[in-house]
């Protein structure tokens, strides 16, 4: 059959061009919509893995932060630390944090497969890290080098000075290096999330003008999809900014999330005041290391939860550093109120915890408080002074208390910071070193020895006495390094007495406690007392009669016991002032006591001075050991004394400390003296 001849008609025409209109729009929207599902689910998991990436490098930052944190508090601890297994347990436990700060920091600059972190590339991630004035790699470096030096030197030779820039980067400028970094990944995070949200929107809407056309039966998964990832999105950007913001064992903000509540709580109202505390926990690192730090958590959190509980609804609670909390009163509280709150967060926390059944534990803390007026307030200013507050709290030693900020506070603390700088320069340039008094026999006048006393020569200031920098120097380590240059000089005096034919039986040195405390400084001394080949009977240690006595029976009593083992000669200083008991004297084998000088000033025309005197010194004769009385400056002290019975004198009317090159006209002078003297009795 032939088949039937098309016509041409207009309206079939028609509708198949509208059909084919159709098509191609159904196609094209099809189309456009598998673009818009592909665009946003490879933007969306990009983003997420960006997101997953940021977050876990936050993760890494705070675990590095705490890691830090902890080497600092072990490195303390172990420098303190007195009994052999307490030291093997804490040098363990500071290889342990040494490893995990190294680990955590090569994660994050070479990546971690396991956890999606790849290696770092981004230009200002790697200028945080690589590139002044941050340098983090640099810092974290040389943190890890520094921690090796203490782990590599034994305990003994244990340098003070690294345990106090350990502990010093480890509490300042590394956790302020790190929030830079955290800072870096939550911007480009948030930058990442709130660019990803707002084209999320855009297609969003595009999809609906898609789907409105197409039919809602096509597009109603894709709607419920992108509400889906949006609201993802914005949950994983309140993720990000809360893991920024708050620490993660306590739930409380942290150092940036307090600042963040600061300005969004404080009102910067006239007539009232703002107030902040800093809080703590005394021994906590020792709590943590008797127990374990499973029972340190336990303490923080129950710690945060105390103090969240004290306060009121507006005020904040923060942990801002490892055993620190901060509490922020915005809304002005007159300082009655404010010490009553101080009184109520001390007994809330020294309240007794819970660690087992049958178990607990106590701890107690240091408050420091500081308050500004609310119209003129700055949080760092702020903060700053709490924290100065908490130090001064923290001086008055391991009782629990409270200090309230004063502004002279500010000035003691930087003038004591000026003061350990000066002083540290001062060491490097040589302008520290030992002054010299002579010490003569009672009897004859000729010479018994010198006692060396350090002095600072200020290129400002001039002759610095040690009263003025000597607790500086101890508080901030230093105290090893005088004492070393205090030695070191005085042996080589005794050296060059003898080299210009002088006969100056012995030197006399101070040893503080904390030195006394050294393993190694009985090893020291005789390595410096065999360089230049003198006998040991020529050094003097002096100890004064407190070291005696706070140190009954640990280290410094078997250092003491093997300097005189080794030949030393052993002197109890400024005699009278404490409570040596005669059992200490002969256990300490003590071989001469120096007399306090109140017991000598006037004692020609004081009685009861004249009694004491003679009693001390008819007892030191009882037990075989010599007696110097201190302090002489008179010819009625001297011949007072001399009548006594004492074997030794020192003060001003016998000779002031000088320099070295000084001394060798004394001592030529006494020469003389003594010359004549037996030329007199000859004829």
């Amino acid at each position: 059959m032939a088949k039937r001849p098309l016509i041409f008609d207009p309206r079939r025409e028609a509708a198949l061009r509208i059909g084919r209109q159709a098509r191609r729009g159904y196609s094209f929207s099809f189309l456009l919509i598998g673009v818009l599902a592909a665009t946003s689910f490879a933007l969306t998991m990009g983003a997420i893995r960006d997101q997953s990436t940021h977050i876990e490098q936050l993760h890494l930052a705070r675990a590095k932060e705490a890691a830090i944190q902890q080497v600092g508090l072990l490195a303390a601890r172990y420098q303190s630390a007195q009994e052999p297994g307490q030291q093997a347990q804490l040098r363990n436990a500071l290889l342990r944090a040494r490893d995990d700060v190294f680990e955590l920091h090569e994660r994050q600059v070479r990546g971690d497969v396991q956890l999606g972190i790849p290696p770092m590339t981004a230009p200002e991630l790697r200028q945080l890290y690589f590139d002044q004035p941050d340098q983090v790699d640099f810092q974290i470096r040389r943190f890890v080098r520094l921690t090796d030096l203490v782990l590599a030197a034994p305990r003994a030779r244990v340098n003070d000075d690294l345990i106090f820039q350990i502990v010093e980067m480890a509490g300042q400028s590394l956790p302020n290096a790190l929030q830079r970094v955290v800072r870096f990944h939550e911007d480009r995070a948030n930058g990442a999330v709130s660019w990803l949200g707002e084209l999320a929107i855009w297609l969003f809407g595009a999809t609906l003008s898609v789907l409105a056309g197409a039919g809602l039966f096509v597009f109603r998964p894709l709607v419920q999809g992108a509400v889906t990832r949006t609201l993802a999105l914005f949950d994983a950007e309140d993720e990000i900014k809360f893991t920024a913001e708050h620490d993660r064992l306590t739930g409380l903000p942290n150092r940036l999330g307090v600042r963040e509540l600061f300005e969004q709580r404080v009102k910067f109202r006239p007539g009232q005041h703002v107030t902040a505390l800093q809080i703590d926990l005394i021994n906590f690192a020792t709590l943590n290391e008797t127990h374990g730090h499973d029972i340190g958590d336990t303490v923080l959190k129950t710690s945060a939860k105390r103090l969240k509980e004290i306060v009121r609804n507006s005020d904040i609670v923060a942990r801002i550093g490892g055993d620190d909390f901060a509490v922020v009163l915005p809304n002005g509280a007159d300082q009655a109120d404010v010490l009553a709150l101080c009184d109520r967060i001390n007994t809330s926390l020294s309240a007794p915890i819970a660690i087992g059944e049958d178990d607990s534990v106590r701890i107690s803390c240091h408050v420091g408080v500081a308050q500004e007026d609310a119209e003129h307030v700055d949080y760092e200013r702020l903060m700053t002074s709490a924290g100065i507050a908490l130090h001064d709290a923290q001086s008055k030693g391991n009782d629990a208390g409270v200090t309230v900020y004063a502004p002279t506070m500010r000035t003691e603390l930087e003038e004591r910071d000026r003061t350990l700088q000066e002083l540290e320069e001062g060491l490097e340039r040589g302008d520290v070193f030992p002054f010299f008094q002579p010490q003569i026999r009672a009897e004859t006048g000729a010479i018994s020895g010198f006692e060396a006393l350090v002095r600072w020569q200020h290129p400002e200031r001039g002759l610095i006495p040690p009263f003025k920098f000597l607790d500086v120097a101890e508080e901030g380590g230093l105290g090893m390094r005088l004492g070393e240059i205090v030695l070191r000089r005085a042996l080589e005096a005794l050296q060059r007495w003898d080299a210009a034919g002088f006969s100056v039986p012995q030197v006399g040195v101070n040893f503080s406690s904390g030195q006394l405390q050294d393993d190694a400084i009985v090893e020291h001394i005789k390595l410096e007392v065999d360089r230049l080949d003198l006998e040991p009977k020529r050094l003097g240690i002096e100890i004064l009669e407190t070291v005696m006595i706070e140190n009954d029976d640990n280290d410094v009593v078997k250092n003491v016991l093997r300097l005189k083992a080794a030949g030393f000669q052993i002197e109890l200083d400024d005699f009278g002032t404490g409570h040596a008991s005669i059992s200490n004297l002969r256990r300490f084998k003590v071989d001469r006591v120096k007399i306090d000088r109140g017991f000598v000033t006037s004692i020609d025309s004081d009685r009861d001075l004249r009694k004491m005197t003679l009693a001390m010194v008819k007892m030191a004769e009882g037990l075989g050991i010599e007696a110097l009385a201190e302090g002489v400056e008179t010819p009625g002290e001297r011949e007072t004394l001399i009548s006594m019975g004492v074997h030794d004198l020192q003060g001003y009317g016998i000779g002031r400390p000088m320099p070295f090159a000084e001394t060798l006209g004394w001592l030529t002078e006494n020469q003389l003296y003594q010359q004549t003297r037996q030329r007199r009795r000859v004829s």
